[in-house]
C-alpha cells in the first residue's frame, strides 16, 4: 500500500541527473528515509535506520578506518546508501572503496563537485513530502475499499484478504489466549500457514522480548522453533486481537492509521457474523476487574481491556452514581442502565459510554476522541451527571454523582474508577449530602488524606489553635466563620447573609480572628495555608465525629 522514496527514484531526478551510480543498479531499489552528513568517523553511530549518508572524497582519503570496514560499519548501522562528493582533481573513486561497497551490496553514489550537500537535501525533502502525501491518499483509498466491503456485506474472510493485500503481510485474527481463528497469508511466508497459536515471548521466558514503540503495539512470537515479530491490534469491542506478521520492519505512521480503522470496521463486521455476544454480565466483570487494576501490568490491562471491549485508547472520564441514601435497596441498576445510554446517545455526540453496575453502583466510562480537551471532557461528564440526576430525581429517586479527572493513561483506568468513588466519599467524611461532586474540586481534601493523622494535627496547631482555642472557651464559631469567609470569596456581606449576621458583627468577628492568628487574611500565602489548615480541620472532624470531639479536643 505504501510507496515510498528510494535511491534509486532520487537519483532519477532531473534536478541529480548528474549523480553517478558507482556499484550496480540492482543495489539502489532501498528505501530512504532522510540524508544525513557525515563529518567525523564517530558519527557512524548516530546514521538513522535507511539514511542516505554523505561525504566528501577529503574525509575518505584522510579518514583511518579501512574502506572495508568502513563500508561494513556503514551498512551494519542501517545506511542505505553512500554518496561521495568528488574534487575537481578526482577522476573516479577509489577502487578499494568501490569494491568494499560491492561486497556489501552498499549503494554507492559520485556526486559531482558542482553539487552543494544543501542542494540534495532541499530535493530530498520535497520528493518526501511528496511521497508522504501520496500514501496518504493510498490510504483513504484503502480505508474506503475496505468500508465499501464492508457495506456490501462481504464475510470476514474477504475483508481480512483485502487488509492483507493493502499491507503486503500475512495477519492472524486470534483470541486473547493467540489461539488463531482466521489466518491469511499474504507473499511468500507459506510457513506461517501451519500455525494455530503464536505464544507470546515475554521478559520471564525470554531475552528476545522488546517494544520497539512507545505504545507497545510490536511483539514476538514463538512460532514452531522460529521467532516472529508482529503488529497486535486491538480489535474494539471484541475478545480478539488483529496480529499481522512485520519480521525487522517498522510500520509507516499511514499504515498504523490505516490498521487502526481497519481493526474498528472488523469490529462491525465481527459483531454482524455472530462472532461476539456482547453481555451486561462481561461488564459488570470489567467493573469487578477496575478494582484490581492497579495492580496488574499494562499489558495485561489491554488484554483485558480487549476482552471487555474497553477502547483504552480514548481519552475517559469516569461517571459513578449510587443512592444518596446508603440504605436505599429500590434502585434497579438495569433500568438505570438503558436510561443513561439513552441520555448519553441523544446529547453527547462525540461520546462512547462504557456501562457497568452491580447492586448499587451504576460506574459510566465515557470514552472521548484524544482530541478533545481534558476540560471540555469534564464538562461534558458533569453535564451528563446532572441531566441524569434531575431525571431520577423526577422518578423520585435521589441519586449522587462522582466525576474524575480525564485520564488518558492505559494505567490510569482504575484510577479514574477510584476516584469517581472517592469524590462521593469525601463529601459524606465532610458531612454534607453529595449530589454532582468533582474529584478535582476536592483536590486539597485529596492530597490532605495522603498525610498521617498526627501531620494533619500539626498542621491545624500551626494554624488554627488559638481560634479552637477561644470558640472552646467562648462558644463561638470562629472557625465556621473563616471558612465560610473563604467560601465567599472573601466577601464579607455575602458572608455575613449565608451565616444570617448582621455585616457589622461579620466585621467584628473577623477582626478578632486576625488579631487571634496574627496574621493578615488578605496576604495570599497566608489565606493558601489558612485555607489548608481548615481543609485538615474538617477531615479531622469528620473522623471524630462518632467519638462526640472536637477536632484538637482532647479526651478527659
Amino acid at each position: 500500500m505504501v510507496e515510498r522514496l528510494t535511491l534509486d527514484k532520487l537519483c532519477a531526478l532531473p534536478e541529480l541527473s548528474g549523480l553517478k551510480r558507482a556499484t550496480p543498479e540492482v543495489f539502489y531499489g532501498t528505501n530512504l528515509s532522510e540524508i544525513f552528513v557525515l563529518e567525523h568517523e564517530e558519527a557512524i553511530n548516530w546514521i538513522p535506520k535507511d539514511g542516505f549518508v554523505l561525504t566528501s572524497e577529503s574525509f575518505i582519503r584522510e579518514g583511518k578506518m579501512q574502506p572495508d570496514n568502513f563500508i561494513a560499519a556503514l551498512k551494519s548501522h542501517g545506511c542505505t546508501g553512500l554518496g561521495i562528493k568528488v574534487d575537481c582533481e578526482l577522476k573516479q573513486l577509489p577502487p578499494a572503496l568501490i569494491k568494499a561497497a560491492n561486497q556489501q551490496q552498499l549503494p554507492l553514489v559520485e556526486i559531482p563537485h558542482y553539487y552543494s550537500f544543501g542542494q540534495i537535501m532541499r530535493v530530498e525533502r520535497e520528493q518526501s513530502l511528496r511521497f508522504s502525501l501520496n500514501r496518504m491518499e493510498q490510504m483513504q483509498r484503502a480505508i474506503s475499499r475496505l468500508s465499501e466491503l464492508y457495506f456490501s456485506r462481504a464475510g470476514m474472510e474477504r475483508l481480512l484478504r483485502e487488509v492483507a493485500q493493502a499491507l503486503g503481510a500475512a495477519i492472524f485474527l486470534t483470541d486473547t489466549d493467540f489461539t488463531v481463528l482466521v489466518r491469511r497469508i499474504f507473499g511468500v511466508e507459506k510457513w506461517l500457514e501451519c500455525q494455530e497459536k503464536l505464544r507470546l515471548l515475554t521478559e520471564a521466558n525470554t531475552q528476545l522480548y522488546q517494544l520497539n514503540d512507545t505504545n507497545g503495539n510490536y511483539r514476538q512470537f514463538m512460532l514452531g522453533e522460529r521467532t516472529a515479530r508482529f503488529y497486535v491490534q486491538t480489535v474494539p469491542d471484541a475478545n480478539i486481537y488483529l496480529c499481522i506478521f512485520t519480521e525487522n520492519n517498522d510500520f509507516e505512521q499511514e499504515q498504523r492509521l490505516y490498521i487502526q480503522r481497519a481493526a474498528d470496521i472488523l469490529s462491525l463486521a465481527w459483531s454482524r457474523s455472530g462472532g461476539i455476544e456482547r453481555s451486561r454480565e462481561v461488564h459488570e466483570s470489567f467493573l469487578e476487574f477496575l478494582k484490581t487494576a492497579s495492580e496488574k501490568s499494562e499489558y495485561e490491562v489491554i488484554s483485558r481491556c480487549a476482552q471487555y471491549g474497553f477502547d483504552f485508547k480514548r481519552k475517559r472520564v469516569c461517571l459513578t452514581f449510587m443512592p444518596q441514601d446508603l440504605d436505599t435497596t429500590a434502585w434497579n441498576t438495569v433500568d438505570a442502565r438503558d436510561a443513561i445510554a439513552q441520555l448519553i446517545k441523544g446529547s453527547q455526540k462525540d461520546c462512547v459510554p462504557y456501562i457497568s453496575a452491580d447492586a448499587s453502583v451504576l460506574t459510566v466510562f465515557l470514552l472521548f476522541s484524544n482530541r478533545i480537551s481534558s476540560t471540555m471532557a469534564v464538562a461534558a461528564a458533569q453535564q451528563i451527571g446532572k441531566r441524569y440526576l434531575l431525571q431520577q430525581r423526577a422518578c423520585g429517586l435521589l441519586l449522587c454523582a462522582g466525576v474524575s479527572r480525564c485520564y488518558q493513561r492505559i494505567g490510569a483506568i482504575g484510577a479514574a474508577y477510584y476516584e469517581s468513588i472517592k469524590a462521593i466519599q469525601l463529601e459524606r467524611d465532610l458531612g454534607r449530602k453529595p449530589e454532582i461532586v468533582l474529584y478535582r474540586d476536592g483536590m486539597i481534601y485529596h492530597l490532605l488524606r495522603q498525610l498521617s493523622r498526627q501531620e494533619l494535627e500539626n498542621i491545624c496547631q500551626d494554624q488554627i489553635q488559638s481560634l479552637a482555642d477561644y470558640d472552646k472557651t467562648c462558644g463561638s464559631a470562629l472557625i465556621q466563620t473563616l471558612k465560610t469567609y473563604f467560601e465567599c470569596h472573601f466577601n464579607l456581606s455575602a458572608c455575613a447573609v449565608k451565616l444570617s449576621i448582621h455585616r457589622n458583627t461579620m466585621r467584628q468577628r473577623m477582626e478578632k480572628i486576625e488579631s487571634l492568628l496574627q496574621s493578615d487574611l488578605e496576604a495570599a500565602a497566608n489565606g493558601y495555608a489558612l485555607y489548608a489548615s481548615l481543609c485538615a480541620w474538617e477531615l479531622l472532624a469528620g473522623e471524630e465525629k462518632e467519638k462526640g470531639m472536637r477536632p484538637l479536643q482532647k479526651e478527659a
